[in-house]
């Protein structure tokens, strides 16, 4: 135990092992309090950030690309040694990789959620591989009895409830999620689970969203395009005016004339174009045949203060931009994309690069691969009655993999060779009825 003694006033720990500090963290309630706009603070900030990466164009490309990049990485595992013991852990590794419900990729997918949201929560479940057998605890292509990962599945941001943190130490303990469908809680344990996050400043569980420093000029932009748009609206239709008798506008509160007076003011408020359009209004007379009421439209003179067709062009630019993303290519900045311009104009900055292979052709076939080579096809092995464990399962899930890869890359369509079609028997003639879009 630590012995203490006073320095100046202050108590003094002398032990070697004893933390006396914290971290810092602003936390209450099993809430993170670090964020300073209410805006981004806790749920309220998770749907701001889906928002973002959802609806705004450029950051969605951004994520895009990122997430694609990084999926097509290759995960290797080297043993640390020559030793047997050293190559037999990392075959289990190896292993337990390609033996789990999703693809590796697809994890690695998932976890790149975190560049959104800041973390990426996932539990790690386990089996015991007990070869092909109808139990998910048990299924594995492998029947040695081992315990070996089954899934890594996300737990999702948005259903996060509150933390628990260890109050000795500080360190978080388990996550606890708030079930969408049961409205159940659920404590994760972080024995049980991963936790990915983009910053482990002050140990914050829920890290920095890569998003956060783009939130203040996204919400001006936001706002600004609202505006355009209502802008124009009015510019282009005018702005609606009331003309109502005098003694409308001055009656007193709780009265009939001062309710209907708000009722025209809505009409005024919501009145534009589209499928519901259409207006109840009085019509009367004064003793001189004048209208006492009327609805026009107050409209601008002259040339229109909004350019819409330079507006439209302005959107179409980056619609193109965002749409000839994925066939960005592998070449000089200073070269142009396939309509020859960038997001700027002619002028600006390239958007795309020049000559070479599709930056992202390969990344889509491994999508189509890992969907293929994954439970879906151990289905239809089943149905087959084919063997898929084992040493003689593997080494047929390699040549089904090898096939599909090499079709991938040329004509875009699956067709196994002979040596694959006379193995597989049905199994064959199922796979050409794939058709791979590229």
């Amino acid at each position: 135990m630590a012995s203490k003694r006073r320095t100046g006033g202050v108590e003094k720990a002398t032990g070697s092992f004893v933390e006396l500090g914290t971290t810092g963290l602003k936390r209450w309630a099993g809430t993170i309090d670090e964020e300073f706009l209410r805006e981004l603070k806790g749920v309220k900030g998770i749907k701001t950030y889906r928002e973002m990466s959802d609806n705004d164009p450029i950051i969605g490309a951004m994520l895009y690309a990122m997430k694609h990049l990084i999926r097509s990485s290759a995960w290797t595992v080297e043993a640390a040694s020559e030793d047997s013991v050293d190559q037999e852990s990392a075959q289990f590794l190896r292993e337990c990789q390609e033996d789990m419900s999703s693809t590796w990729t697809d994890v690695i997918t998932e976890i790149q959620s975190k560049n959104v949201f800041g973390f990426s929560w996932h539990e790690v479940v386990y089996k015991r591989r007990l070869g092909d057998t109808q139990d998910p605890s048990t299924r594995s292509r492998f029947t040695d009895g081992r315990i070996g990962w089954r899934k890594m599945p996300i737990r999702a941001q948005e259903s996060l409830y509150e933390w628990k943190f260890d109050e000795t130490s500080g360190a978080v303990q388990a996550m606890v999620q708030q079930d969408p469908v049961k409205w159940t809680f659920i404590p994760i344990p972080i024995a049980n689970s991963l936790l990915f996050r983009t910053t482990q400043e002050k140990g914050n569980p829920e890290g920095r969203s890569l998003l956060r420093n783009s939130y203040v000029p996204w919400f001006r932009k936001k706002n600004i395009e609202m505006f355009e748009g209502i802008g124009i609206s009015r510019d282009l239709a005018g702005i609606p005016m009331a003309w109502v008798p005098p003694e409308l506008l001055q009656a007193a509160a709780g009265t009939t004339a001062a309710a209907l007076r708000v009722e025209v003011e809505k009409v005024v408020r919501n009145l534009h174009r589209d499928e519901q359009e259409g207006i109840l209004w009085p019509l009367a007379y004064d003793d001189k045949g004048n209208k006492k009421w009327d609805l026009t439209l107050l409209t601008s003179g002259g040339q229109r203060q909004f350019d819409t067709n330079k507006i439209i062009e302005r959107f179409e630019r980056i619609e193109r931009a965002i749409a000839d993303f994925p066939k960005a290519q592998k070449g000089d900045r200073g070269d142009k994309g396939d309509r020859g311009e960038s997001i700027e104009g002619p002028a600006g900055s390239s958007f795309l690069t020049g000559d070479g292979p599709p930056l992202f052709a390969a990344k889509a076939g491994d999508v189509y691969l890992d969907s293929l080579t994954g439970d879906t096809l151990g289905e239809r092995l089943d149905e087959m009655g084919v063997q898929r464990t084992g040493e003689e399962g593997n080494r047929l899930r390699r040549r089904i993999a090898s096939c599909v890869i090499n079709r991938l890359k040329g004509n875009g369509e699956i067709v196994p060779d002979g040596a694959v079609r006379l193995v597989m028997g049905r199994a064959g003639r199922w796979i050409t009825n794939w058709r791979v879009v590229k």
